[in-house]
């Protein structure tokens, strides 16, 4: 038996997305707010939407600068629409603010940042094909055993095991 945690294994999907799209710079698509987000942004987040600005936008986000000390988020990642979008864009632009100014870590820290964000919620149930979808697109990427984190993805549970949670000791399961 394979239990796979859907949060991480999907946090392994968008991170290999993203990065994919850093690296073929190729943007997926974004999905146009309705009405897009003014933000009110202090100095630090201003020059680090002007410094990111090309890495997000390589995952979904359009910003752009609206005078001083604020910016317009047109559009987001379509895995966004059910989560809270300012609250992911500003936690992205504080980590962004703390990394190094290198490209690759930058890249490497935006991609496993927004995967943190979007991926699905640990209390959302995933229907049958949403699950098999996401077991399909795990076992494509490059390192499907672990997070961006280094967390694995999935354990493996053998009959000794399910025999030691679920029966006395010296009793073993008989599944035929």
């Amino acid at each position: 038996l394979i239990l796979i945690d859907r949060r991480l294994a999907h946090e392994r999907v968008l991170y290999e997305r993203a990065l994919a799209s850093f690296e073929k710079g190729d943007p997926p698509p974004s999905q146009q707010l309705l009405l897009p987000l003014t933000l009110d942004l202090d100095a630090r987040d201003m020059e680090t939407v002007e410094r990111a600005g090309p890495m997000l936008q390589e995952i979904g986000f359009q910003v752009r600068p609206f005078g001083p000390g604020s910016a317009i988020l047109d559009a987001a990642p379509p895995e966004l629409a059910e989560l809270d979008r300012e609250r992911l864009f500003r936690q992205l632009l504080a980590r962004i603010a703390e990394a190094a100014d290198a490209e690759a870590a930058m890249g490497e820290l935006i991609a496993a940042e927004f995967a943190r964000g979007a991926a699905v919620s640990p209390g959302r149930v995933l229907a049958a094909e949403e699950a098999q979808a996401l077991v399909e697109q795990l076992f494509s990427t490059a390192e499907p055993f672990r997070s961006p984190d280094g967390t694995p993805t999935m354990a493996k549970m053998t009959m000794d095991d399910l025999d030691r949670l679920f029966r006395t000791p010296g009793k073993t399961l008989d599944v035929t």
